[in-house]
């Protein structure tokens, strides 16, 4: 190969390299600008990835809320101390399921990515959720203590009132905020969300 020919050659392998070099960044500059967006947006009215969250979330609280209610009710056909008793701590023990379902729910909504225009309506979701997580735990306390909130049926049903009308002045609140995120799965189970007519699940609301 003559003098020529050789700085033909490396004159095509650098404009080859520059080449590639060239694509190689253009493609990178690409890429980084066609990442996804992790961070989701409220709204999709009963859709998307925070609807399924919350109906995920709102189920197992009402599951469990629904086991205390059955656990008191059925007190009132216990025979004798013993039967009493144990119906108590079958209410400790959905109250205390009660309290790991909602903080388990409250976990996955502050972890969930959420966009900034959602930030206040998610704080007030998490804030409610804790005062329901507050009233489970009261509950949970109030079954199992020796007391005479827990000698007998009624004395039980009027401990519990109020902690009762914390969790729905909790569920109430929750409604609101599932309003903001234009989001109809984050209305608790037989709550309906202020300007809606009728319940999320068509369920009654349950004790707990």
């Amino acid at each position: 190969m003559n003098r020529r020919s050789r700085i033909a050659a490396i004159a095509i392998a650098i404009a080859l390299v520059i080449s590639f070099g060239c694509s190689s960044s253009d493609n990178d500059a690409a890429t980084d600008a066609s990442a996804p967006d992790t961070t989701v947006a409220g709204g999709n009215g009963s859709s998307g990835p925070l609807n399924d969250l919350c109906v995920e979330g709102n189920a197992a609280i009402a599951a469990a809320a629904a086991d205390i209610g059955a656990a008191i009710s059925g007190l009132r056909d216990a025979t004798n101390g013993d039967e009493f008793a144990a119906g108590l701590a079958d209410a400790e023990t959905a109250a205390g399921e009660t309290a790991a379902a909602i903080e388990d729910f409250r976990t996955a909504i502050e972890e969930f990515e959420a966009s900034d225009d959602l930030s206040a309506a998610i704080a007030d979701y998490t804030e409610a959720l804790d005062a329901k997580l507050a009233a489970a735990n009261d509950v949970e306390a109030m079954v199992s203590s020796d007391s005479e909130d827990t000698e007998t049926l009624d004395a039980l049903r009027a401990a519990l009132a109020p902690l009762q009308e914390a969790d729905a002045a909790a569920n109430d609140a929750l409604a609101e905020a599932a309003t903001a995120l234009d989001t109809d799965g984050c209305a608790p189970a037989g709550v309906d969300a202020p300007g809606t007519t009728e319940a999320t699940n068509g369920t009654e609301p349950t004790e707990g």
